[in-house]
C-alpha cells in the first residue's frame, strides 16, 4: 500500500469517527477536543412537556351526577386470553381471602428454541396451558391434577424449532395455535386430536 493511499485511508477513518459524538472529543486533527464549538440553546421560555404542576381534578360538568357500578359477578370460565370472545370482562367477584390452593409444574419453560408466551385459559373446571415445548396440558382447577397432555410440535416441518402460539377453549374443544405452523383442535375432556390444519406461517398468538 503506497503512502498516498495510507494517508487517504487514515483521513477517511478519522472523518467517520468524527461524526460520532461519543468519540469526537478524543480525536486528533482538530476534529474534536476542548476547542470544538459547543452547541448553545436558543433564547426563549422553557415549556415543561411533563406538566408536573397539573393536578387531577373532577370535571365540573359531572359534579352532582350519579353513577352506576354493577355488582360483582362470579366468572367461572376464561375461554380466551382476554377472558371472553368480546375481550370484555366486567366487575368480577374475587375470593374473600387469596391463598395458594395448590402448585403444579405445567411443563417446559422458555428456552433457546421455545418460549412460554400463551396465557392460560379455563372452562368447565379445567385449566388449559401451552408450555415452551408446544405441549398442551389440562389441569383440574380444584386439585391441580394433570388430566391429559398432548404435544403439537412438528419437528419435521420446522427443524429449527418454533415458538409462541396459544390456546382457547369453546364448544368442548381446545383450539391450539403453534409456532410450528399449525392449528389444532383437541377434545377438552380427553385431549384427543379432533383435527389439525397446517398453515403457511408460524402463529405466535392465541386463537381468538
Amino acid at each position: 500500500m503506497n503512502r498516498v493511499l495510507k494517508v487517504a485511508l487514515i483521513c477517511g477513518v478519522a472523518a467517520t469517527m468524527a461524526s460520532c459524538g461519543t468519540v469526537r472529543r478524543n480525536l486528533p486533527f482538530g476534529l474534536g477536543g476542548k476547542d470544538a464549538p459547543k452547541a448553545t440553546a436558543s433564547a426563549g421560555d422553557r415549556i415543561s412537556v411533563l406538566e408536573f404542576e397539573q393536578q387531577l381534578a373532577p370535571s365540573a360538568a359531572l359534579s352532582g351526577r350519579d353513577y352506576f357500578l354493577p355488582g360483582p359477578q362470579a366468572v367461572t370460565s376464561w375461554t380466551q386470553p382476554g377472558g371472553t370472545a368480546e375481550n370484555l370482562v366486567e366487575h368480577v367477584i374475587a375470593a374473600p381471602n387469596f391463598q395458594v390452593a395448590w402448585k403444579r409444574s405445567i411443563g417446559s419453560g422458555s428456552a433457546r428454541v421455545g418460549n412460554v408466551m400463551a396465557p392460560i385459559v379455563a372452562a368447565d373446571g379445567k385449566i388449559f396451558v401451552l408450555d415452551g415445548e408446544s405441549t398442551v396440558s389440562a389441569v383440574s382447577a380444584d386439585t391441580g391434577a394433570v388430566l391429559w397432555k398432548v404435544n403439537v410440535k412438528n419437528a419435521e416441518r420446522d427443524r429449527n424449532g418454533g415458538f409462541g402460539g396459544g390456546v382457547a377453549v369453546g364448544a368442548g374443544k381446545v383450539f391450539v395455535s403453534s409456532g410450528y405452523r399449525s392449528m389444532s383442535a383437541l377434545d377438552a375432556n380427553t385431549g384427543a386430536v379432533v383435527w389439525t390444519q397446517q398453515v403457511d406461517a408460524p402463529i405466535h398468538g392465541a386463537p381468538t
